[in-house]
């Protein structure tokens, strides 16, 4: 994690808010690629750092919103106004349920 670190504290020094946005993927990619790659761990202990040092908008972990293959291209991408959504959660124009917020403590 050195040169995300190295962004985080370039950020941190210069006194900008970072905001990682972690996108949605639908379940299917959870069982049939995460879980059997054994990355599953990983992405967590990057979570984990993550939310530490910046504002973490997740959308990646299972609910409702990731059951419904109609949300997708392929698992990955976001259908038409899905995209937009998000935009809109992460400006604070909409809210939303299956997205978790954290900020780093100060």
């Amino acid at each position: 994690y050195r040169q995300l670190e190295a962004v985080i504290d370039y950020c941190d020094a210069a006194g900008i808010e970072l905001t990682i946005v972690l996108p949605p993927m639908h379940e299917s990619i959870f069982t049939d690629v995460v879980r059997p790659l054994g990355i599953a761990g990983e992405l967590e202990k990057l979570r984990t750092f993550l939310t530490a040092r910046a504002v973490v908008f997740d959308f990646e972990y299972p609910n409702a919103f990731t059951a419904n293959e109609d949300n997708f291209y392929d698992g990955f991408h976001l259908q038409g106004p899905q995209k937009q959504l998000r935009i809109d959660v992460i400006f604070g124009n909409a809210s939303f349920d299956c997205v978790r917020i954290s900020r780093p403590a100060t």
